[in-house]
Order: structure tokens, then sequence, then C-alpha cells
């Protein structure tokens, strides 16, 4: 009896304070520890963002009030335990215990109807676990390139260098049911993430396709933080998600209220595009994105251009440093590294590299044609290519220099450790160390 007396004062007292649009900053008691939350307070349903890993609510700061002022819903944002202004449970003992911390918490501030959810990356896991727990209370669900269980494969899960508490909520989200099909989602995955790793890609896919109210949407020339590249095609999707899980009196009104955003919304993006082309970050972006999509003459060209033009960037030196040394140009990386520290002397990662290039060597012609050939990791197709007399790495659509420090081990641009050729006792090459996990030879 005392637990619902509690409960009904705390909704009272919330439900006093709620004046649509007051943005409501408030700890929640939850037994032991706290959970924070940012509320913008409004009518209807509720829409819960889940932020990814080792973010908090100010993650969301550049999209939440339009969402708020269009939909008219309360928007709610919080601190998973120990990130932010939260406290960490000391009796929590999985992802599990969390999502019933976070039950009991938006009970106690007054959201224990229907809701929708919105996540972004790992928080993709939170929303998987607390629409299988309330399948009737969820109506709908926007993924930003969130994870899923089958992008993690059973057999390089100890592979990968998780620790215990990623191995634990991935293992539980092994086990977990799929998606229930009645709550409709719209699933945005970022082309980064796309040509970094192709599992990404085919594991959202096949989750689109297993009901027909999934949608997908590929946000083209965006990273992983979608909604800070593109963030009016995820307020636009969010907001046509809320709209559909509405009566059509209520969908009607917001559509129309959206329909004035993107007037507005346009004009003022077209201002702040004319204002960033040809930009230093205009370049910088450029640079980054040629690479990402192996255009590397393109890429180098323009890393160049934004050297000369801002010699003063330590960042733009790093770059084309970077740019050199994933073509096999080691001579004009190293000197760009150089000219990187001048500029800044404390960079550890720049010191950490020039050391690295110091000690490569020459690989035997003999070593380069052995090393050559096709491997496989957990069918993600590697290869190692002999080009004007270097060998080149390739993988997920990307391609780089490879510079042996010993006859066995090496290192590329965008990873410096755990790599290394192996070989069996009998001295025959099998494989190799691809970022702690092994990639094995194919034989022919």
């Amino acid at each position: 009896m005392k637990k619902i007396t509690f409960l009904l004062i705390t909704n009272l007292a919330l439900s006093s304070l709620i004046i649509n649009g007051q943005v409501i900053d408030t700890l929640v008691d939850n037994g032991g520890y706290n959970l924070h939350f940012s509320i913008i307070a409004g009518k209807g349903i509720p829409i819960l963002f889940e932020t990814g890993y080792m973010d908090n609510t100010k993650i969301w700061d550049g999209i939440i009030q339009p969402i708020a002022d269009i939909t008219g819903a309360p928007v709610i944002t919080y601190d998973r335990q120990g990130f932010g202004k939260s406290t960490i449970d000391s009796k929590r003992k999985g992802i599990e215990d969390e999502i019933k911390g976070l039950e009991t918490a938006l009970i106690k501030l007054g959201y224990s109807e229907e809701i929708m959810l919105v996540s972004h990356s790992l928080g993709g896991f939170y929303n998987f676990i607390y629409a299988n727990r309330n399948p009737l209370k969820v109506k709908g669900i926007v993924f930003i390139d969130a994870s899923m269980a089958c992008i993690f494969p059973d057999d390089m899960l100890d592979k990968m260098g998780l620790n215990p508490y990623q191995l634990e909520m991935i293992k539980t989200m092994k086990k977990l049911p799929s998606l229930p099909a009645s709550i409709p989602v719209t699933d945005i995955i970022s082309e980064q993430n796309i040509m970094r790793d192709n599992r990404w890609k085919t594991c959202h896919d096949e989750f689109v396709s297993e009901a027909p109210n999934r949608k997908g949407i590929f946000a083209f020339k965006t990273s992983h933080y979608i909604f800070r590249d593109n963030s009016r095609l995820v307020i636009d999707a969010i907001i046509s998600l809320y709209a559909d899980i509405q009566k059509s009196k209520v969908k009607s009104a917001i559509l129309e209220k959206a329909y004035a955003y993107e007037l507005a919304s346009a004009n003022e993006d077209y201002r702040e595009l004319i204002e960033y082309q040809h930009s230093y970050e205009d370049l910088i972006a450029w640079g980054k994105s040629l690479f990402q999509n192996s255009d590397l003459t393109k890429a180098l060209k323009v890393m160049e251009l934004t050297a000369n033009l801002y010699s003063d960037k330590p960042e733009s030196i790093n770059n084309l440093a970077e740019a050199y040394l994933k073509i096999g140009n080691k001579k004009l990386a190293a000197e760009n590294y150089k000219r990187d520290l001048e500029l800044d002397p404390d960079n550890k990662n720049t010191i950490k590299i020039l050391n690295q290039i110091s000690k490569t060597i020459e690989l035997s012609d003999s070593l380069q044609s052995v090393y050559a050939g096709k491997y496989e990791l957990n069918r993600m197709p590697i290869s190692i290519m002999k080009e004007n007399n270097k060998l080149i790495l390739h993988f997920n659509n990307t391609q780089s220099a490879m510079y042996f420090i010993s006859d066995f081990d090496f290192f590329i641009a965008e990873y410096r450790d755990e790599f290394k050729i192996l070989h069996g006792s009998d001295g025959e090459i099998n494989g190799l160390l691809f970022r702690g996990m092994k990639a094995m030879k194919v034989k022919y």
C-alpha cells in the first residue's frame, strides 16, 4: 500500500509541473541507485531515446526539440547506469536487469502505457529487450545504425576482445526471440558502417525482410552518428513513424507541422551549406569520404590541398600523412608526421607511428610472393596482393599498404597493432592474425 501511495504522490507531483514543452531534468530514485532523465513535456504517446555505448543524454540535443515541437509528444532521454548523472546499481546482473530498472523508473515518472522507442548503436540491444518484454506497449521503433545480435557470429565472440559486460550482453541478445513482427520499425543504417563491415548491412537487410511493416533506410554519406551528419533524415523518419501510429486526425496535424518545419529547415540548411562549402571542415570531410570509398587518387589531391591551405592545422597534416602511409609512400608519410609533431608535440599517436615507421624493414621478394593470396575471416574475404614491389591488404572495400617490422609482424595505416602472418609447425603459411582474430589462408 505504501508503494502505491508513493507512486501516486510522485505522479501527481510530476503532472502538476508538466507544461507542454517544458524541460524536466530529474533524478529517479530506483532503490539503491539513481537514473537521470531529461524530459521535454508533452501529451500523447511518449518517445523514449536510448543512447549508444558511452554516450549520455546530451548526444540527442541536435534533434529532440524539433521532434517535440512537431509531435507534441513527451520526449524522454536518460543516462544509463554509470553514465552522465546516473549512478550504478550494485545489484545489477546484466542488461535485462537494466531494462527492469528502466521500466520501474518510467512507471514512477508516469509513463506506464504506450511508448515509441528510438535507439542508436548499442542502444538497439536495449530496445530489443524492452520491446520483447512489452510487445503491446511498444507502438514503433526507429533504429539508428543500431547493434543487432546477428552482427556478432558465435564463432567470433571469443576472438573479438570484448569485455565481460559486452560479452554477457551479446550472449543475452542471442537468446532472445525475434522482435515482435507486430511492431512497425524504421531501420536506418549508415554508409560508413556498410563500407567497413559487410556483416552490418547483411544483418540489417535480413532483419528488415522478416516483417512487412519494417522499412530500411540507407543514410547516404553518413558516419555512425547519422543524426549528426543528416539530422533532417533522422527527424523526418521519427516524425513519420510517430504520425503513422496515430489516429487520422492527429496524424494530419502532425504532418502539417512537419511540412512547415521542412520548408523552414530546407532554407536554413541551404544557408549553412553555402557557408560550409569549401571550408576547412568541408575539405577534411571530403578527403575522408573519398578515402572511405577507396578513391585514393582524388582523396590524396584533396588532402594535399587541405594541408597546403591550412598548414597550421595539425589534423590536416596528420590526415595527409596517414594518406601517404595508406598508399605505401613511407617517406612522405614520415615527413608529414614530423610536420604534425611540430604543431602538436604531445601527440602520442604521432610519436608512436613515427617510431613504428623507423622500425620497418624491406620484405624479400620471395616472402612477398608467399604471403600474397586469399584469406577468409568468418566468410569475410581478405586478400594480400603484390603491387609495385609492395604488399597491399584488401578488406571490406578498402585497401592499405602493409609495413613489416619483422618477417611476420606488420601494421597498416588504419590499424597499428595485432597483425601477423601465421605459419604452422612445418613453416607453411596458414593464415594471418587480423586485429586479434585469425583469418585462414584459402588453399586451392
